[in-house]
């Protein structure tokens, strides 16, 4: 009894030993698989987390490539008084200018699409995105990349850079009762300006900021696309060739011949007959754009035929166009000097000044006619050409406009842009196409056409420097019937008025008053006109005083004093050697004062002269070389 008593407590307990194994062995394997399954949780967390982060950055990348030749509109930078008045004032302003550049892109595809029936509106449109748009994924500006600082939205912004998105930015600030706006792109700063007068202060001025960017888009286009740099440089909207060597250099060169001031009949008639020849397909661009452009420089360019009287017809309202007739050799030949382009830079130190475009005269030679054997035909009557407005009425005219102050060189830009005064956009484009008309009238010696585009230019824009300026310098012309050197001095005074940082304005106004100066002419040269010109342009002086002592020169020889005129050219020469047309014209009256009129050491003088000459290294030869060597040969 006592065996089976013991044999039975020593199976109890392994027994229960053995359950509780298999218990522990259950929670172990419990516990292993609870552990498998946080692995493998884990894992797929891992896997998610690696998949969302490969589709962010899939999503950034995508999103970099599609801003490849976009602009996006970022919000402005306002005053704090517009920020208390309205929290988004900044994001209202970026987004009143997108919707103006939205405008103006439907405004161009409508106009090309008139010429085709093909959409060109997305192939040369840039996508302008707004400024309420500022990320690209919701709160991508808070999530930043571990241990770096660096946001989501900031790594979009570098990689779009990469792809050539660029950003619209912008200021808008107050100062002396006037509104600001400025607008930057591609490094180029455009500046507009409003008079506040007596508004409120806790006004946000939304219509005058909606009309400086309206004024502002064709300049922000321009630069951002090179199609529409082509469009708006070719219709005149704006002055600058943004994009060099580009798809379309061939038609940024063809507008740029029409847009030249110096152009001639010969080289319109040469510009008719090289555009009938050009095929728009022929073309590294966008074929409807180059066909529409081709489509506006015929017309341009048959604008100029009537202009210069090629067609033989009399534009209504203006002086009739006269026949072409070939009339004696001028004895003296008559410098030409006159305001230049507006695309024009002004002078660069390290350039010669003659080079410059802003103070480039035409070539003496240019300014003679060579006799015709042959006798011409009777020129058919004309209607008299309309008097000329007095420049004192024009000025009475304009008196409001013309006191306006423009004391400050910056005044002076925002001035020049028409953006202080009461003058439209389309008013100053037209008074700028006018007054480019005119100048090259008077460069083809249209005077009385001329003066008469200057007036119509005037009396749309009284603010038009280069309109009053180039007026004042037709009356100056010796070789104009109607020279009157008093109303030529009245108008370049008027243009001193308007701006006062011209050196070539003021070397005008001092010609002007040497020739209306009866006795020592050279005495004038030192007069204030004289001296500002020298003063504010201080890299022209060699050029202006050469200019001064021809001109100087020309009058002693119409007045028959020959010693004087002599003297004068020598004087011209004196500084500026560089073999030109200039100095041709000069060493042909020299000679002709000896051989003429007895003035001796005339020629020697001449020959002296042409011995110093030098031609200016990597310089285009003269077109008077060939008369140069003769006469260098001849001594």
């Amino acid at each position: 009894m006592s065996e089976e008593t013991a044999a039975g407590a020593t199976e109890q307990p392994s027994a229960r030993k053995r359950m509780g194994k298999i218990a522990w062995d259950t929670v172990a394997q419990s516990f292993e698989g609870m552990r498998w399954m946080t692995e493998k949780t884990v894992g797929m967390l891992r896997l998610f987390a690696t998949t969302a982060l490969f589709l962010i950055v899939i999503f950034v990348v995508w999103n970099a490539i599609q801003s490849a030749k976009t602009v996006v509109v970022k919000p402005f930078s306002v005053p704090k008084r517009m920020v208390d008045t309205h929290g988004d004032a900044g994001r209202i302003v970026a987004n009143i200018l997108k919707q103006e550049l939205v405008e103006a892109e439907k405004g161009i595809a409508r106009v090309m699409n008139q010429d085709s029936n093909d959409s060109i509106a997305s192939e040369i449109s840039p996508f302008i995105t707004g400024g309420n748009q500022r990320t690209y994924v919701q709160g991508a500006a808070n999530i930043k990349l571990p241990e770096t600082g660096i946001s989501i939205d900031d790594v979009v912004e570098f990689l779009a850079s990469i792809f050539g998105r660029e950003n619209i930015t912008g200021s808008v600030y107050e100062d002396q009762g006037k509104l600001y706006l400025q607008v930057e792109l591609k490094g180029r700063i455009f500046l507009f300006a409003r008079d506040l007068a007596d508004r409120a202060d806790k006004s946000l001025n939304l219509d005058l900021l909606a009309d400086m960017l309206r004024e502002s888009r064709d300049k922000i286009l321009s630069v951002a696309s090179e199609e529409y740099n082509l469009y708006f440089y070719c219709t005149e909207e704006t002055e600058d060739i943004e994009y060099k060597n580009g798809d379309y250099q061939k038609w940024f060169d063809y507008c740029t011949k029409l847009r030249s001031r110096d152009i001639s009949p010969e080289k319109v008639r040469q510009l008719q007959t090289e555009l009938g020849q050009l095929d728009p397909e022929d073309t590294n661009g966008n074929a409807v754009l180059s066909s529409h452009i081709l489509t506006l420089l015929k017309g341009k360019v048959q604008q100029k035929a009537e202009l210069l009287c090629l067609n033989g017809e009399t534009p209504k309202g203006d002086a009739g166009c006269q026949p072409e007739t070939k009339t004696a050799l001028l004895e003296v030949p008559v410098p030409a000097f006159m305001a230049p382009s507006r695309e024009a830079p002004a002078p660069a130190a390290e350039t010669s000044a003659e080079a410059s475009a802003e103070t480039q005269p035409a070539e003496a030679a240019e300014d003679t006619i060579v006799i015709d054997p042959t006798p011409a035909p009777a020129p058919a009557p004309v209607a008299p050409p309309a008097l000329p407005v007095p420049v004192k009425q024009l000025e009475e005219k304009c008196r409001d406009a013309l006191e306006t102050d423009n004391s400050s060189v910056l005044q002076s830009v925002i001035q020049q842009s028409a953006a202080t005064t009461s003058v439209s956009p389309q008013d100053t484009r037209l008074s700028n196409q006018l007054e480019a008309d005119a100048t090259t009238l008077l460069r083809n010696k249209l005077f009385d056409k001329a003066a008469a585009r200057f007036e119509e230019s005037i009396k749309v824009n009284c603010r038009n420097v280069y309109a009053w300026a180039n007026l004042g310098y037709l009356y100056t012309r010796p070789d104009n019937p109607g020279r009157d050197l008093e109303q030529a001095q009245q108008a370049l005074l008027i243009a001193t008025r308007l701006n006062s940082t011209k050196g070539w304005i003021w070397n005008s106004l001092c010609e002007a008053e040497v020739y209306a100066n009866t006795g020592n002419m050279e005495e004038t040269l030192k007069s204030n006109s004289c001296q500002q010109a020298r003063a504010l342009e201080p890299v022209n002086v060699v050029l202006y005083d050469k200019l001064i002592y021809i001109a100087i020169a020309d009058e002693y020889m119409r007045r028959n004093k020959y010693q004087e005129a002599a003297d004068a050219y020598q004087k011209s020469m004196q500084t500026d050697k560089k073999r030109d047309c200039r100095m041709q014209g000069v060493l042909t009256q020299l000679a002709a004062l000896e051989t003429q009129h007895n003035i001796s050491g005339a020629q020697q003088a001449a020959c002296a002269i042409i011995k110093d000459a030098y031609t200016p290294p990597d310089a285009p030869p003269s077109e008077c070389t060939a008369e140069l060597d003769a006469f260098a040969a001849g001594c």
